[in-house]
């Protein structure tokens, strides 16, 4: 549904109606497409889901477009799961080529930041490592989300809530006594809590999120777990706490070849303050996932000891070392394989 909020006449003295798009995109959706050809295939297929309407039931997206002559001169996004903690990802910021230096952008993210205080989010996050880019954005109140940066991961408070990332991410994770933990199936609602959040807590250096490798490492975000499950690899769960903060995440996929469709990789990652939840979340996946499945096994590195316990109190036994597989901080480690 496209609603004009303005119209406001740009340095070149060309008028640009400004618009909010909230999926689906209808008669606008190959106009706005057409901005994701620089996208990789991931990215241009959540785009194109969203645009579409596929997540209209889960999630709140805004698209706030420039309009000149009846074409999409530029956009600004940002968007959150509906009945949620709060945590949106923003983004998609792009002006068509000839419509470039006419301050199209800052327009569009002044209506953004409006939108923004006034919406349900509790902070939004994204990436950026282009210096200019990252210029704009502070205008608008990001910051860096990890100490000593300049750039990378942003982080943009609401008011009334810290700007400080480290303090922000102690607050969402911090262990409440009353508050309970279970493992739910998990769709679109949980991206952003995990793709942005959990992701840029695991490179604060007290993190510990254990990086994946070998197979696992072709899961190398949960947006892509999740398109793996709309193609039928898989399931994907989350660990959510009854306030409806995501702590931690799990898959058990085939992510590889049409060969080994029977066998399910499994893998997880979960905030340090929860690691005693983690088999529990390993147990639950791999459990509902007997039926996709008739062998289910993980591949550890033999420096992620905990991850090597949470297994083994999930069910599983060691079953296989590779010696010498890889380094890690300058010491060779074994690939341990685990089944259940």
């Amino acid at each position: 549904m496209l609603n004009e909020i303005d119209s406001v006449i740009l340095q070149t003295g060309e008028t640009m109606r400004v618009c909010l798009l909230q999926p689906p995109a209808d008669e606008w959706m190959e106009r706005m497409t057409s901005f994701t050809e620089h996208y990789n295939d991931q990215p241009r297929r959540d785009i194109t889901q969203r645009l579409r309407g596929d997540y209209a039931y889960a999630c709140e997206d805004f698209y706030f477009m420039g309009i000149i002559d009846g074409q999409v001169a530029g956009q600004v996004w940002y968007g959150y799961a509906k009945d949620s903690d709060g945590i949106a990802n923003f983004g998609n910021v792009y002006t068509a080529p000839m419509h470039r230096k006419k301050g199209i952008t800052g327009i569009l993210m002044e209506y953004f930041s409006r939108s923004f205080r006034g919406s349900g989010a509790r902070a939004a996050f994204c990436t950026c490592g282009n210096p200019w880019i990252v210029s704009i954005y502070t205008k608008y109140g990001f910051r860096p989300a990890l100490p000593g940066t300049g750039g990378g991961p942003l982080m943009l408070a609401n008011e009334g809530i810290t700007a400080d990332f480290t303090r922000f991410a102690d607050n969402y994770y911090k262990i409440i006594s009353q508050a309970k933990l279970s493992v739910v199936p998990a769709d679109i609602r949980q991206r952003h809590s995990v793709d942005t959040l959990l992701n840029f807590y695991g490179r604060l250096p007290t993190g510990h999120i254990v990086p994946r490798i070998a197979l696992a490492s072709i899961v190398w975000n949960y947006q892509y777990a999740l398109h793996l499950v709309q193609d039928g690899c898989g399931k994907l769960f989350a660990a959510v706490t009854d306030d409806d903060r995501v702590v931690g995440w799990a898959f058990c996929l085939n992510p590889a070849s049409h060969f080994e469709r029977r066998t399910g990789l499994i893998d997880y990652e979960i905030h340090p303050n929860y690691a005693a939840f983690a088999p529990t979340l390993i147990r639950e996946t791999a459990m509902a996932s007997k039926d996709s499945f008739d062998f289910i096994h993980a591949q550890i590195p033999s420096f992620a000891i905990d991850k090597h316990k949470a297994l083994i109190d999930a069910g599983f036994t060691r079953s296989n070392v590779l010696s010498k597989y890889g380094c890690h901080d300058g010491q060779s480690f074994d690939l341990e394989d685990f089944q259940r």
